[in-house]
């Protein structure tokens, strides 16, 4: 038997709608099968993910385990990918994500030429919608295939194994996104760098304003956490409108320029509207921390 290489890790929760064509880009792929393996978690679905994940797994030729287990966070869901991850490294794919069939082949290569680097990111890929939404959002993705910024995250990322445990793995006490930002922060800090890779991955953006302000106010609930511990591993000024606006004025310039779609005149608008949602998770989440401190006290 050969020795697995990498361990897909899929962490999914009510993605019945989107799981089937994630699994299905992760059959694609044309990396050796016999030396990947799949680890599927579900966080507690309350819809048919579970069942859908149990058939799709089924019909591909990649050794799979899929873990259930109710809600707990994302941070719990990952260690379990990680616990149990047999590669080298791990490819860590959302349940709303393709990947072209080269995607592992160039994250592997890029990890086995760079020893030194913990963790690193794919580029996005550009993915045409008729949702006015999701294609502002995709826009953010025309501007992170270039930015130089090492948070890599964990969507469309390789984190190297031995990394993540000497960091001891992710946070399991933070509600909400930033587990992924915190882990980096301490892998980093133990001495390994963080990169990006010439891999593409493409990711299926928020359709509905509704959709867009609850997963900022996600976000931003999970930053406060990360925010407390670390201080500077979270920007709050770049979140506050007026920088916003400003911020998406000048891409909206250099996006338009590019592409000559009247869509992109909203990125102004559409920046305000999702960090005001960040700004408002971040402070709901800060005063639940005031309100349990004066209840211990």
């Amino acid at each position: 038997m050969e020795e697995i290489c990498v361990t897909i890790g899929v962490c999914a929760r009510n993605c019945a709608n989107t799981i089937q064509e994630a699994i299905a880009t992760i059959a694609g792929q044309g990396f050796p099968h016999s030396r990947m393996e799949v680890i599927v978690v579900d966080d507690g679905s309350t819809d048919n993910t579970l069942e859908s994940i149990y058939r799709l797994v089924l019909a591909i030729d990649i050794r799979t385990t899929v873990f259930s287990q109710t809600w707990r966070g994302l941070g719990v869901a990952r260690n379990v990918v990680v616990k149990n991850a047999r590669g080298r490294y791990i490819i860590w794919v959302d349940s709303d994500m393709r990947l072209p069939e080269d995607h592992v082949e160039k994250q592997v290569e890029f990890m086995e030429r760079n020893r030194k680097v913990g963790a690193a990111k794919a580029r996005y890929g550009l993915v045409n919608s008729k949702s006015v939404v999701a294609t502002l959002e995709n826009s953010r993705g025309f501007f992170l295939r270039s930015e130089s910024s090492n948070m890599v995250g964990t969507g469309g990322s390789i984190y190297r194994v031995e990394a993540i445990r000497d960091a001891e793995g992710f946070d399991e006490q933070i509600r909400g996104a930033g587990e992924d930002i915190d882990a980096l922060i301490r892998i980093k800090k133990k001495g390994w760098l963080l990169s990006r890779t010439e891999a593409e991955f493409y990711e299926r953006f928020k359709e509905s304003w509704k959709d867009l302000w609850l997963e900022y106010y996600w976000w931003g609930y999970g930053a406060r956490y990360v925010w407390h511990k670390h201080l500077d591993g979270v920007s709050i000024v770049t979140k506050l409108p007026p920088v916003t606006f400003l911020a998406s004025f000048v891409r909206c310039i250099v996006i338009f320029r590019s592409y000559r779609k009247l869509t992109y005149l909203l990125l102004p608008l559409q920046g305000v509207f999702k960090d005001s949602a960040w700004v408002f998770g971040f402070l709901a989440a800060g005063r639940e921390s005031l309100t349990k401190m004066k209840v211990c006290h």
